[in-house]
């Protein structure tokens, strides 16, 4: 899996004017929790892989089912941008960092790739804490040679042309109430940081236990909402009746 996405970075570099938005989204839930990456591909992009045969869902899905666990879906736009997610749920919170590191496992350290070493610890009490880094690594080369000579352009144009067509970021999302976190944007229990090209990002977050409710099945809330609904308007009716009769 972690080859082909790899591929993928490593031709939007070198195809001037396509965008590849890359988003790492971690889940953590009060029993388990979801891994998720989403390339977003704009149409110029798809255009591209498509002329060159390349079809990067096939690959993910190859790739997939090679590693147990990991989820592929897809979602094309109107303006031919395309959405390939990875996605991959745990039993338990913490799978997930080894999960991520999955996708990086097969890549040579000179290959392009979103580096994602987080350790996510849910507490005895329901409290999480999460720390780690994250990092955008460009590639080293353009992996091109004539006679043993590399050629096309320099690790340093590279970094340049990924910085100009590559973005990142990584989402955390904690089961209860934020209470700490270094860095990064926040938006009730999602904490977000953009990951720049080369830049290493510190991940740190912990949360409160969750509300009790958090962990209930999912069917638990609108059934009992749906049974007071029913209590109170049988109450009403039977206040009504009784009005009605005296």
């Amino acid at each position: 899996m972690s080859a082909r996405v790899g591929v993928l970075l490593a031709l939007v570099v070198l195809l001037a004017g396509c965008r590849l938005d890359l988003a790492a989204d971690v889940e953590v839930g009060t029993d388990g929790g979801v891994a998720r990456l989403t390339l977003a591909l704009d149409g110029g992009l798809v255009a591209e892989l498509d002329a060159l045969e390349v079809d990067p869902t096939a690959e993910l899905e190859a790739a997939a089912a090679e590693v147990e666990g990991w989820d592929v879906q897809r979602s094309r736009s109107d303006d031919g941008s395309l959405d390939v997610t990875l996605e991959r749920d745990v039993a338990d919170a913490s799978e997930l960092g080894p999960a991520l590191r999955e996708l990086t496992a097969g890549l040579a350290d000179e290959d392009p790739a979103l580096e994602l070493h987080l350790d996510v610890r849910p507490g005895p009490d329901g409290e999480v804490d999460v720390d780690g880094q994250a990092r955008l690594r460009p590639p080293a080369t353009a992996s091109a040679t004539i006679d043993g000579d590399p050629v096309g352009p320099t690790g340093q144009d590279l970094v340049g042309l990924m910085e100009d067509h590559v973005t990142a970021q990584v989402a955390v999302t904690l089961p209860g109430e934020v209470i700490e976190h270094t860095g990064g944007e926040r938006d009730g229990r999602t904490i977000t940081w953009e990951i720049g090209v080369d830049e290493t990002v510190q991940i740190e977050a912990a949360a409160a236990p969750a509300p009790w409710w958090r962990s209930l099945p999912p069917w638990v809330l609108p059934t009992a909402a749906a049974a007071v609904v029913v209590l109170v308007l049988g109450v009403l009716w039977s206040r009504r009746r009784g009005t009605e009769e005296d």
